[in-house]
């Protein structure tokens, strides 16, 4: 009976301390903060007292958006806590990946987990134009390496899907380093090019754009698992800025 009692209060405990609320704002312990490891510890244990397979998938998704409020609200000064955001949140990715077979309902989780993670691709595709530099690897990684766990468990439904899927999400990482070359040409003060012809820099040109391509190189040729399953076309040029 005591057993059961330390149980419920440890849940009760987790509840109150490690709340549910996405937004990161007024959060009592901080990524900043040298006590953040409590409440990752909190979140594993409501993890592990979440019993059913569903309500695993929803409560990762849900701490996904967690990390990238957080990503919004302390990653924008901070390279060190943007890029073990980052890292959280694609590891989150690797449990969804296993967790999602086991479901009951397989064609409703697959839809979840899709629409979950577009938005959550777009959201991270925004938080890239504002972390530092030295975290942005960070920041393409996840989306990259979450984007394989997703094509995974999209597969095994349908390659159509898979597909459907990958092209979303390569639509939204090319937005992302259109946007990244707009920005280079505004500050280099060559916006829209010069009268010499130079317009901005083709994608592959970019450090970012260099890096999502070696990124997605990497996963293709030597991924492990399913991370090397489905093939994302390399970053090109926009139409007209050869």
């Amino acid at each position: 009976m005591k057993k059961y009692i330390a149980i419920l209060l440890v849940i009760f405990f987790c509840g109150i301390i490690f709340p549910t609320k996405v937004s990161a704002a007024g959060d009592f312990l901080k990524p900043t903060s040298s006590l953040f490891f409590l409440q990752s510890w909190g979140e594993s244990i409501r993890l592990f007292f979440t019993f059913s397979k569903e309500s695993k998938l929803d409560y990762l998704s849900h701490l996904n958006d967690k990390r990238i409020s957080e990503l919004q609200a302390y990653g924008s000064g901070d390279a060190q806590t943007a890029e073990m955001l980052a890292k959280k949140y694609e590891n989150n990715y690797k449990k969804i990946e296993a967790l999602a077979p086991q479901g009951q309902d397989k064609s409703q989780i697959v839809e979840k987990i899709e629409s979950n993670s577009i938005a959550q691709q777009e959201n991270l595709a925004r938080v890239y134009s504002q972390v530092p530099e030295q975290a942005k690897p960070a920041i393409l990684n996840a989306e990259v390496n979450s984007s394989k766990n997703v094509s995974a468990v999209l597969e095994k439904a349908s390659p159509e899907k898979a597909q459907d899927y990958a092209n979303k999400v390569q639509e939204i990482q090319k937005a992302q380093m259109i946007g990244k070359a707009e920005k280079v040409e505004k500050e280099s003060g060559n916006e829209g090019g010069s009268p010499e012809g130079r317009g901005p820099k083709p994608l592959n040109a970019i450090k970012g754009g260099q890096e999502l391509n070696k990124i997605n190189e990497n996963n293709n040729s030597g991924g492990q698992g399913s991370q090397g399953r489905i093939q994302q076309a390399p970053m090109a040029a926009p139409a007209g800025q050869n």
